[in-house]
């Protein structure tokens, strides 16, 4: 089996046979990582991104079997080479193509089993959308699923998720996304500032108008 996660904001919690077990579940040569659903940010990544089944792949966290994973490579660096961003690479792979549909296909974890990808959520009593379970271990909200693989995406600070459960985060250093994606991403940070605007601008004019409503009465 390959195990493909992103190099610095990623966090293994579970042991190899527990890995393994996981990926047994799905019955799929590849699974990959999905937003969580209970993301605030999940229509914008629609936006850029694109979907795959109605979900927002990630990138950042997909295992499977090396012949699996080779062929998905193959299909990429040949007809999408001129994608730079291998997630929008993989989504229009799953949309404009059968490798993930046809027959053992590609299996989607929505139940975050295997991997979580982080985000902020509206849930109360949470933290990134994670509820820590009485056994000390973190767990996805929505689902109960306690996931091997912790991804703190877009630049999500995890080191108190990690501190915990028990490890040593002292030379852990949070980067400042932001920062990241103007320097090394200027088309995607120009979308999340024209995004951020919007919702802005509808906040505004939602509290205008309530402004009115109380003045009127």
């Amino acid at each position: 089996l390959v195990v493909v996660v992103d190099a610095f904001d990623v966090a293994l919690l579970s042991e190899e046979r527990t890995l393994r077990e996981r990926f047994a579940r799905f019955d799929a040569p590849i699974v990959f990582g999905v937003a969580e659903r209970a993301r605030i940010d999940r229509p914008a990544l629609g936006v850029w991104y694109g979907r795959c089944a109605g979900e927002n792949l990630n990138a950042g966290g997909y295992m499977g079997r090396a012949s699996a994973i080779l062929a998905l490579l193959e299909r990429y660096l040949t007809e999408y080479a001129d994608e730079r961003d291998d997630q929008r690479a993989f989504t229009r792979i799953c949309c404009e193509t059968d490798f993930f549909s046809s027959e053992p296909g590609v299996a989607l974890d929505t139940r975050s089993e295997i991997f979580y990808n982080a985000g902020r959520t509206l849930r109360p009593g949470t933290r990134l959308g994670l509820r820590q379970r009485e056994d000390g271990r973190w767990a996805c909200a929505r689902t109960g699923e306690t996931p091997c693989v912790l991804h703190a995406v877009g630049g999500q600070d995890m080191r108190e998720q990690l501190r915990v459960i028990g490890l040593d985060v002292s030379a852990v250093v949070h980067r400042n996304y932001a920062l990241h994606l103007v320097r090394n991403e200027p088309q995607r940070a120009a979308l999340f500032a024209a995004a951020a605007l919007v919702v802005l601008a509808a906040i505004a004019r939602t509290a205008a108008r309530l402004a009115i409503c109380f003045s009127c009465g």
